[in-house]
């Protein structure tokens, strides 16, 4: 049985297409991610998944449970953290758990150890007295996980859980997410960072309601693999403008202090790189230039062009 099970799913608002069609499958115990611009239908989809939404056509099940028909008794073995979670900024760290647990109807038999469990986890442990809203934001973050762990759900839907959280506080957070699927859960997540979407099993590429493609993160890469040309050096604006147009590469883009230059799919590696370094040298650009590993940006802006 799969984790997710969606077939021929849409949303529409009035005249606005949210999801188009979505069809997939995700196995369990995997951290499965979903990567899109706003407006790419991530936040329908997962409130459908949830049983908040009902679908305009199509259906889905989650742990075999249909969304539609069935999501009173999915909600128990389901977590959802969205991208507002709703902590309580006047009860403690321990009070907010402590509704939860009421909420989801958790068990007292093993709660009590359960909270420390997840607190140690979290690294919260020493602040169980304090108010979350005088948690720092990467601290309610994990605080959020913790919350919606809180009665052992099989799956966890987050959608973009470290949006405008520090990179450290990021890390954290992830640090607490990677262990578990060896522990038996599925984690459905959206993410608008191309590092977080790196640690994913498997990911889904969004845009427009629709998925533009959907595989491991170095089998995303392959198709670029001897495409992509990194360039480092000054005036790297007056380099991007000389290439800009060329008819035998694809793109041209600036990632921080460097460019990457896509080739043609018809233009081989070897051919490609005599080609660039012979035009920036004609051009009077005194710059670096080497193959690099496509980044899945790069991959990403592949995609959207088409």
């Amino acid at each position: 049985m799969f984790a997710l099970d969606i077939h021929n799913l849409s949303k529409k608002y009035a005249n606005i297409v949210a999801i188009a069609d979505l069809s997939l499958a995700v196995e369990r115990r995997q951290i499965f991610g979903f990567v899109g611009p706003d407006g790419a239908g991530k936040t329908s989809l997962f409130r459908i998944l949830c049983g908040i939404l009902r679908p305009s056509s199509g259906r889905a099940w989650v742990l075999g449970f249909d969304t539609v028909a069935e999501s009173e008794k999915l909600k128990q073995e389901l977590g959802y953290m969205a991208q507002k979670f709703a902590l309580y900024a006047d009860l403690t760290v321990r009070e907010n758990l402590d509704f939860f647990a009421d909420l989801y109807n958790t068990p007292l038999k093993g709660l009590t150890g359960r909270k420390l469990e997840l607190l140690k986890f979290a690294g919260l442990h020493k602040f169980q007295d304090r108010l979350a809203g005088n948690l720092s934001g990467g601290m309610k973050q994990k605080l959020a996980l913790c919350c919606t762990l809180i009665h052992t759900p099989q799956i966890l839907i987050l959608d973009e859980p470290t949006t405008g959280v520090d990179p450290v506080s990021r890390q954290e957070f992830w640090n607490m997410l990677l262990p578990l699927p060896g522990q038996g859960s599925t984690i459905i997540v959206s993410t608008a960072y191309m590092d977080e979407a790196a640690k994913c099993e498997r990911l889904a590429l969004m845009d427009q309601g629709r998925v533009l493609k959907i595989g491991t993160p170095p089998e995303l890469k392959t198709p670029l693999l001897g495409k992509i040309f990194e360039v480092r050096g000054r005036r790297l604006n007056e380099v991007k403008a000389g290439l800009t147009g060329s008819g035998w590469l694809k793109e041209v883009l600036v990632f921080g202090d460097r460019l990457h230059v896509q080739l043609r799919e018809d233009i081989s590696s070897v051919v490609g790189q005599d080609r660039l370094t012979e035009t920036l040298r004609q051009a009077g650009f005194e710059v670096e230039i080497g193959p690099v590993e496509p980044s899945l940006e790069d991959v990403f802006v592949d995609l959207m062009r088409w």
